[in-house]
């Protein structure tokens, strides 16, 4: 299984880049073949309050850079650790404006979401959700859902 998996690196690493580099590993070592997709937030202090806020909302970037990837690499899955603030909701949109059957094939990570809007664009697009924290057993159940 070819599985592209995006990460917003942080500053601090931390457990969401513990998961992020474990889970590279864990899927390489089972066959899988993994193209990481990343961002880190180094960048975050070259760019200016304004082109922070609007590039959290919508990265040009993102998503011309993964749409590429996405042509031509076409991967079965997409799994989205963190996506903000470098990376943004343009991943989604990559994806399924370049390829829609990727759309039912997403894999959204996630865990602590005190804030509702999230979880109504999860369950707006009908997303895949494995929250945290979770097994290896669980992340290996939810990826065979995504393909079942």
């Amino acid at each position: 299984m070819k599985v592209v998996l995006v990460h917003n690196r942080y500053q601090q690493p931390g457990g969401e880049d513990r998961v992020f580099e474990s889970e590279l590993e864990l899927l390489t070592s089972h066959g899988h073949e993994v193209l990481p997709y990343t961002a880190h937030n180094d960048a975050v202090g070259r760019r200016s309050n304004v082109s922070l806020a609007l590039g959290t909302t919508w990265s040009r970037t993102t998503y011309r850079d993964l749409r590429t990837v996405l042509r031509r690499e076409r991967p079965h899955i997409v799994h989205v650790h963190n996506t903000l603030p470098l990376l943004s909701p343009a991943v989604y949109y990559a994806a399924t404006t370049r390829r829609p059957d990727l759309a039912s094939r997403f894999l959204f990570i996630t865990g602590n979401m005190d804030d509702p809007e999230p979880w109504r664009f999860l369950a707006k697009i009908r997303a895949h959700v494995l929250e945290k924290p979770f097994t290896g057993r669980a992340l290996r159940h939810a990826l065979i859902k995504v393909i079942a």
